[in-house]
């Protein structure tokens, strides 16, 4: 990575370790739902799901109503993870708060039924692929939900030379602007995308899940958990952070 113009030491990657952290969870349709804490964006997934737990929304998964609602509700999550979502070791990231009913709906009373909000010019959604996701139960009930990650365009195209491991590239979750909570510094994990997860009802687990897809897994998250609760089977899927409606902004009925 020196020879390419990196600034990485053997330093920086011995001082490198794995972390046990406490699972973030809410509850939904009689489930809870586990993610990941910051740095990953397992945090705006469940934003998602207080969010909709609040919009009475009974006339079924594929509606103009359920539609517009969903994607609203994207729009204003994802500008909260760009936001306020970075390494809690080095920003002070507002976990309960996000979290918190009293956010969730300022953020729903917010969404207009009229009118598509324009996107977001900060949250430049892309694809991003080279994700793996596995979801494992063995006989006893063991539940794993495992994610790994090189990112997009097979991540850094670098190879370590003795070992033969592909070098991820998920620096690209930086931000460059100064003060973000999310700024790139020596040291510190960047916004990430992968947010394995799991559901549990009364203490035992149901179902670990997770999806690939980059930025796109929050709200396939809220999905898939929106799913086992009964309203999605069968139905079809789709990108709603950055669904544009056709013709005009107004909505059409």
């Amino acid at each position: 990575m020196r020879s390419k113009g990196g600034l990485h030491s053997m330093q920086d990657f011995a001082a490198t370790k794995g972390e046990y952290v406490t699972p973030i969870k809410t509850d939904f349709r009689g489930y809870t739902v586990h993610e990941c804490p910051p740095n990953g964006q397992g945090i705006i997934a469940l934003l998602l799901l207080n969010m909709m737990s609040k919009l009475d929304v009974i006339d079924g998964p594929v509606t103009t109503d359920r539609l517009h609602l969903e994607l609203e509700a994207c729009r204003l999550a994802y500008r909260a993870r760009n936001l306020y979502v970075a390494d809690p070791a080095f920003a002070d990231v507002p976990v309960e708060d996000i979290l918190s009913d009293d956010y969730a709906q300022r953020l729903v009373d917010a969404i207009d039924m009229t009118r598509a909000q324009e996107p977001p010019a900060d949250i430049p959604l892309t694809r991003h692929r080279d994700t793996v996701y596995l979801s494992v139960v063995d006989k006893d009930r063991n539940a794993c939900s495992f994610i790994n990650t090189l990112y997009m365009g097979w991540g850094s195209g670098l190879v370590a030379p003795k070992s033969g491991v592909v070098l991820q590239n998920r620096g690209h979750g930086f931000s460059l602007e100064p003060g973000h909570p999310n700024c790139i510094a020596g040291g510190k994990r960047p916004l990430h995308t992968i947010i394995p997860g799991m559901l549990t009802q009364k203490g035992r687990a149901v179902m670990p899940f997770g999806v690939m897809g980059g930025h796109y897994q929050s709200l396939w998250a809220y999905a898939v958990s929106d799913a086992h609760a009964g309203l999605w089977h069968g139905h079809p899927r789709g990108d709603g952070c950055t669904a544009h409606y056709g013709g005009s902004r107004r909505r059409r009925r």
